[in-house]
């Protein structure tokens, strides 16, 4: 009789066991579930590329959430389609600027900025064998100019009255004008080099960038979305590691990747450790 007693106790030894740590393990999984961030293909910045195999801002956001231990998966849509899942609430993060949202969302949305980005004029020297130049936004009124459909520079070139000719992809930008369509065209700097080099191989060397006047400059940022009833759980996680990975040397391994060793720009150092110092 007295060993039965003990093999029940002990068998509720082992179920209180268990449920403690059933109950840890479901706790750790609320703790792991996976953030969505929503993004639009722009390599190397967003996307799969030669250089990265998810993009220069991807990594700094999946490095800043991962060192406070939330995981991300990252959905890629059209900008479009990401910009109105962001403004019907269905999504908490989004990597973009938010100029290119209806102001009355614009309101809601907090950007926290991780480099600059310049968005440069890029042309065919056969179309233009004198080369091009202009000092003022004012003073492409009479091209046509490539730009991503709903991303920033379409939105500055309808600001400023500009013949934009909005494409549905990145590469579309460059296809297009290779194909004659349009003028000039608009990318980011990191995105030039690249996407002439690869899709175009050796005729990359047909083309020229013009450095001099920026179409655009902005801050390349993460967006997150205060009317999302997650915001207050993720936004001091997202602080909390953009001030690690500014700590642990990882912000800067990431850009030299991409400027290389030594090369950050000054003003891009400066944007990221002012804006960590008030977190």
């Amino acid at each position: 009789m007295c060993s039965m007693k003990r093999f029940r106790n002990a068998i509720v030894g082992i179920i209180v066991v268990l449920g403690v740590v059933s109950m840890g393990t479901a706790l750790w999984a609320a703790d792991e579930k996976l953030l969505e961030v929503l993004a639009f293909k722009y390599p190397p910045v967003m996307g799969e590329s030669s250089i990265s195999k998810e993009g220069i801002l991807v990594e700094l956001v999946r490095a800043a959430f991962e060192s406070q231990g939330v995981p991300i998966t990252v959905t890629y849509l059209p900008v479009r389609r990401a910009i109105e899942q962001v403004s019907a609430n269905e999504s908490l993060a989004y990597l973009g600027v938010k100029n290119t949202f209806a102001p009355d969302i614009q309101a809601h949305l907090h950007e926290y900025p991780l480099f600059v980005s310049r968005f440069l004029v890029f042309y065919r020297k056969d179309r233009f064998p004198q080369g091009f130049a202009y000092q003022k936004l004012s003073d492409l009124k009479d091209y046509q100019i490539g730009v991503l459909g709903g991303g920033t520079t379409d939105v500055i070139g309808k600001e400023n009255h500009l013949n934009v000719d909005p494409a549905n992809g990145l590469e579309f930008i460059f296809k297009k004008l290779d194909g004659g369509r349009d003028d000039i065209g608009v990318a980011s700097e990191f995105s030039i080099e690249l996407m002439l080099r690869d899709l175009f191989k050796e005729r990359a060397a047909e083309y020229e960038v013009y450095q001099d006047v920026p179409f655009h400059q902005i801050n390349s940022v993460i967006n997150l979305n205060d009317r999302h009833p997650d915001f207050a759980y993720y936004e001091p996680k997202l602080k909390a590691g953009m001030k690690a990975i500014a700590s642990n040397g990882e912000w800067q391994r990431i850009l030299e990747q991409f400027y290389g060793s030594g090369n950050i720009p000054a003003m891009t150092k400066e944007l990221f450790e002012s804006a960590v110092a008030t977190y």
